[in-house]
């Protein structure tokens, strides 16, 4: 197999030091940022939906009046921007990287009014699964139009980004289903 995957396989926590070192080391380990990030945000989702379907229920950090899903979400991607500039031995900062978190402050707005759009549509809980999905597929597509821009100095084209985007919500609706899964075996 890879050499580097299976390094990253036995030693994770070295992935980004490595990767910073040895560019042979950085594809996989910003896949795995990406990855990892954009499942966080779809868990994210998923719990900050809970409420609205159990409006009794009381979750202390789902608080929509103190922080919007859409907030938490974007600080995520921030920090994926960072984690991918180490990643590429870039400089990491919001100075450094303002472009960059700019463009995820714009997006974050887009993708708030896809999801709302969507969820709004679809009767009592059935938009939980779909938004989560969203949630996904649009921290994986930031995260992979990043990693682009670090690679080689630009990010994806809007074509490329839409069909990153497609693969990503069929891959964001399978992640969400399993978190789903999960949190309902968990309650049992």
């Amino acid at each position: 197999g890879d050499l580097a995957a299976d390094i990253l396989a036995e030693k994770q926590e070295l992935g980004l030091p490595f990767a910073r070192l040895f560019p042979h080391f950085r594809r996989p380990v910003a896949d795995q940022i990406i990855f990892n990030v954009s499942r966080e945000n779809a868990t994210f989702a998923l719990m900050s939906a809970l409420p609205e379907l159990a409006p009794g229920m009381a979750i202390p950090w789902a608080v929509p009046e103190l922080v919007s899903d859409a907030s938490v979400m974007t600080v995520n991607q921030i920090r994926m921007a960072f984690l991918l500039g180490a990643t590429h031995d870039r400089p990491i900062g919001y100075r450094e990287q303002k472009g960059e978190i700019g463009a995820i402050i714009a997006g974050a707005f887009g993708w708030r009014a896809i999801a709302r759009e969507l969820v709004s549509k679809i009767p009592f809980g059935g938009g939980l699964l779909p938004k989560a999905g969203i949630a996904f597929a649009a921290t994986y597509v930031e995260g992979k139009s990043l990693e682009r821009l670090y690679r080689v100095g630009s990010g994806l084209s809007r074509d490329e980004r839409k069909l990153v985007y497609g693969e990503a919500l069929t891959k964001g609706k399978d992640v969400a289903s399993a978190i789903f899964d999960s949190l309902r075996r968990k309650k049992r």
